[in-house]
């Protein structure tokens, strides 16, 4: 129930047109949470037929796995943080644009880690996470599809010739280039 009422609650405010809030980067955040969330499940229901010595190999991509949680939760936060900071200096702030270029950046590449780890541990997974493991390579696929869109609407606010673009033109090209590879 406390889900359920949890999930109503964000999607009414998200959707509600008289609050100004922003909605794409905390989703992207929270699909990649639920992306990594599936992960972990899948970690912890597979280790449980690893052996010994397998289960202390593969321990460093558990607190990884950690670590990317605790930083999308950061970038989530951020992102309401700069989106508000932008809104106050109505858009006009080249810094505040690139902050709010910056962050779903820094979601995209956290789900472009996740999904190079995912790659890694493919064949460590048990059958039996199977569906899990594809939801959450599908939930961590479309944070960074989305983090990319929320990138391209907000660097067309850039003067054309600002050089931060240049340098966010090669981080996209190599994002996607991973993304491919994957």
């Amino acid at each position: 129930m406390l889900i359920k009422e949890s999930i109503k609650n964000i999607t009414q405010l998200i959707g509600d047109p008289t609050r100004n809030v922003p909605a794409g980067g905390p989703i992207i955040a929270s699909t990649a949470l639920l992306g990594v969330s599936l992960l972990k499940l899948s970690y912890n229901i597979s280790q449980n037929e690893w052996s010994p010595n397998k289960k202390e190999r593969l321990q460093q991509y558990q607190e990884k796995l950690n670590e990317l949680e605790k930083e999308l939760f950061v970038k989530m936060e951020a992102d309401l943080t700069a989106y508000q900071k932008n809104l106050d200096n109505q858009g006009n702030n080249s810094q505040q644009l690139k902050s709010i270029i910056a962050i779903p950046l820094a979601i995209a590449k956290i789900s472009t880690e996740l999904l190079q780890i995912t790659a890694q541990l493919k064949e460590e997974f048990h059958k039996k996470v199977e569906a899990d493991l594809k939801i959450a390579i599908l939930n961590l696929k479309a944070s960074l599809k989305g983090a990319l869109s929320i990138i391209k609407a907000n660097s067309q606010l850039l003067p054309p010739t600002d050089s931060y673009l240049k340098q966010l033109k090669s981080e996209i090209a190599e994002l996607k280039e991973k993304l491919q590879q994957l």
